[in-house]
């Protein structure tokens, strides 16, 4: 049957999902050291970070069940991976950070962020890393075994995720770069820093995310037009260059 729904692009079912997804809630795909880790991190409501992500993978498959075509399944389970390695990126990001000020409006929001005090929110993204690693290294296999995931796709997939890390990995970095002349009382370069984010990363960063949708609409509903993508992400690297050679000219006359 799952042949079948596979070769003539039928939908599958909800029980189809979670047949094909049992080994996986089962045994989830961490090194035993992650696992355990999971295993001994316990809400309030006594529910390991593991169960948790049991519920909550269960739930992503219903969403990805409920599409009426295997063409919007399909659809779905990219987008899915998409947002989970979303937060993955975000972590990545907000890990290299000394503030959370930096990164929090990464995160504000997600309801889970908004009920808890800054103070466990880096403890809460890594929870949410966790989560989302799963879920999306699950759903990648899923989608291989199911939706005609191939290796041209999935290098779409790897491609998206990257330049979406960067992109964030760029905003929080210079803002920790900003927060950390505001601990040293160097206002002075506080305000040049500030001025360099407003004039030129930000309007950077703007430019990167309109590319960022256009790439996930080519991933989740056709295909990446290499050239053009690497034309413009060439572009956008040179004015990243240029915006470096002005950051480190402020940064030897701030010295």
């Amino acid at each position: 049957m799952i042949l079948v729904n596979k070769f003539f692009k039928i939908p599958f079912s909800s029980v189809d999902l979670h047949r094909r997804s049992s080994e996986h809630l089962r045994n989830p795909p961490l090194p035993k050291d992650w696992r355990d880790a999971a295993v001994k991190i316990v809400g309030t409501s006594g529910v390991s970070l593991l169960d948790y992500w049991r519920t909550y993978h269960e739930q992503l498959l219903e969403e990805i069940a409920s599409k009426r075509t295997w063409a919007a399944q399909r659809a779905k389970l990219i987008t899915t991976v998409l947002v989970e390695e979303g937060w993955q990126a975000a972590e990545v990001a907000a890990n290299q950070c000394e503030f959370v000020t930096s990164w929090e409006h990464l995160v504000t929001e997600n309801d889970i962020f908004k009920r808890a005090p800054k103070e466990q929110w880096k403890f809460l993204l890594m929870q949410r890393y966790l989560l989302a690693l799963l879920s999306s290294a699950c759903l990648r296999e899923l989608g291989c075994k199911l939706y005609a995931l191939d290796k041209i796709k999935l290098a779409e997939m790897d491609l998206y995720y990257e330049f979406e890390r960067e992109i964030k990995t760029l905003d929080v970095q210079f803002l920790d770069c900003i927060g950390k002349a505001i601990m040293s009382f160097d206002d002075e370069r506080g305000k040049e820093l500030a001025a360099i984010k407003d004039e030129q990363i930000n309007p950077l960063i703007r430019e990167q995310y309109q590319l960022l949708s256009l790439m996930e609409e080519n991933v989740v509903n056709g295909k990446i037009d290499a050239n053009d993508i690497n034309s413009r992400m060439k572009s956008l690297e040179e004015r990243k260059k240029e915006i470096g050679k002005l950051f480190m000219g402020d940064s030897r006359r701030a010295s």
